[in-house]
C-alpha cells in the first residue's frame, strides 16, 4: 500500500467522521429549537394571562414558522442521523399540537368573549381560574 493510498483512506475516514458529527450537531440544534418552541408556548400563555393578545399572536406565528423550517430540514436526506428522525418528528408533532391547542383556546375565547387564560387552563387539564367570590373566601377577614 502506498503512502498516497494511506493518506486517501485517512482523508475518507476523517471526512465520514465529520459528516456524521455535523449531522449529529444539526439534530442537537433542532432538538434545542423544539425545546425553545415549547418554552415560547408557555410564554404565549403568560402573555395571554396578562391580556397581551397581540404579542401572544406574534409569538405563535414565530413558533409556527420555526416548526415549518424544522420540518423542511427533517425532510432533507442525511440532514440528521436516521435514528434521530423519529424522535425529532414526534417532538415536532407535539409542538404543533400545543400550538393548535393554544390557537383553539384563543379563538374560542374571542368568540365567547371570555378570558383566554381560563380557556387555556381548562383545556390543558390545569385547575380552572377561581371566580372573584372564591378568591375572596380564601382571603382572611381581618376586619373583625
Amino acid at each position: 500500500m502506498s503512502a498516497k493510498d494511506v493518506h486517501s483512506k485517512d482523508y475518507m475516514r476523517e471526512s465520514h467522521r465529520l459528516r456524521e458529527y455535523s449531522a449529529h450537531m444539526r439534530a442537537f440544534s433542532i432538538d434545542t429549537q423544539l425545546a425553545t418552541g415549547f418554552t415560547l408556548c408557555r410564554l404565549v400563555e403568560t402573555q395571554l394571562s396578562y391580556g397581551h393578545t397581540a404579542e401572544a399572536l406574534a409569538l405563535l406565528q414565530r413558533i409556527a414558522e420555526c416548526g415549518q423550517r424544522i420540518e423542511r430540514h427533517l425532510d432533507e436526506t442525511s440532514y440528521v442521523p436516521d435514528h434521530e428522525q423519529p424522535v425529532l418528528r414526534y417532538k415536532l408533532e407535539q409542538l404543533r399540537s400545543e400550538l393548535l391547542r393554544i390557537k383553539a383556546c384563543l379563538d374560542s375565547s374571542e368568540a365567547n368573549k371570555t378570558a383566554p387564560l381560563a380557556r387555556l387552563r381548562s383545556s390543558s387539564g390545569g385547575p380552572p381560574e377561581p371566580s372573584a367570590a372564591e378568591r375572596r373566601k380564601d382571603v382572611p377577614d381581618d376586619s373583625r
